[in-house]
């Protein structure tokens, strides 16, 4: 999903792995959170693909979340930086009526 809100912003996209692959994966949760994206992340992509403005939507992704995560990573802040991700996966969850399984309140 990251991938295709942050196409052309590959330095966001990058900075958005590493902190999953060295940061998020040692967390308690790490590892819940990481398989609880990619199962919803195609549900949500195809959702949003499917909107009339989708190129809409994605644009107000990247500037409402995934500008705000890579500034919080830039700054080691890696709580703001996973709080911020889960309430975003949680409200697209939420718009396109998506069960979440994951259920921590970080």
């Amino acid at each position: 999903m990251s991938t295709i809100i942050v196409q052309h912003h590959c330095e966001e996209l990058q900075a958005l792995r590493r902190y999953r692959d060295e940061y998020l994966i040692l967390d308690d949760d790490g590892a819940e959170i990481i398989r609880e994206y990619y199962r919803v992340a195609p549900i949500i992509l195809k959702s949003i693909e499917n909107e009339e403005s989708s190129t809409d939507l994605f644009k107000s992704l990247y500037n409402d979340y995934i500008k705000g995560i890579y500034e919080d990573l830039n700054n080691k802040n890696h709580l703001k930086a996973k709080k911020v991700y889960i309430e975003m996966v949680r409200n697209l969850c939420k718009k396109y009526d998506i069960d979440l399984y994951y259920s921590d309140t970080a």
